[in-house]
């Protein structure tokens, strides 16, 4: 089963244990606010709400997407295997990563939000609060709305981060040496 079917399946069966739980009102909140609370994107929100309208658990109304019944455990889906879904946090800093090693990008190359939530599969809003955190190690650095750089790391950057490390390091010693 591919990645995307199981995390879809996944969210369907947690979807149905929140609205028999009362948690998801009827109607519906929007595509938007589901895919924020379920931190996937509003496409496979959409695919999930029309499998349940097929499966005449939700109907389309004038005031929205409704619960037409109350589901059951028949409307799960059986063999999800279980995984964990992963934070956008980890998810952008695995892309980085594996695009950085694969010198897919590159120290000065530039890269837009859109470009990464759509490589890596999560909403734009959450890419922009990741690479915000990560600009603060100058790493990325902000050019414009939207527009990111890879920032050159340069001999005097590393020193320092290598001096950081031995004054963090000799701390450490130091008060171990003292509990101790």
């Amino acid at each position: 089963m591919s990645r995307s079917k199981n995390l879809r399946k996944l969210i369907a069966n947690q979807i149905i244990d929140d609205l028999s739980q009362g948690n998801i009102e009827s109607p519906l909140p929007s595509q938007t606010i589901l895919a924020d609370l379920y931190s996937v994107s509003r496409t496979t929100i959409r695919n999930i709400i029309n499998e349940f309208i097929d499966k005449k658990l939700l109907i389309e109304t004038n005031d929205g997407i409704v619960l037409s019944r109350k589901p059951d455990s028949n409307d799960k889906y059986k063999k999800v295997k279980k995984t964990r879904i992963k934070q956008p946090k980890e998810l952008v800093e695995k892309y980085l990563n594996y695009a950085v090693n694969s010198k897919k990008i590159q120290p000065g190359d530039l890269f837009t939000e859109r470009e990464l939530a759509s490589e890596i599969g999560i909403s734009v809003k959450e890419v922009h609060e990741q690479l915000v955190i990560l600009s603060r190690f100058k790493i990325l650095k902000l050019q414009e709305h939207g527009l990111w750089e890879m920032t050159p790391i340069d001999v005097n950057y590393v020193n320092k981060l290598y001096d950081l490390r031995l004054l963090i390091e000799n701390h450490s010693i130091k008060k171990f040496h003292a509990t101790s």
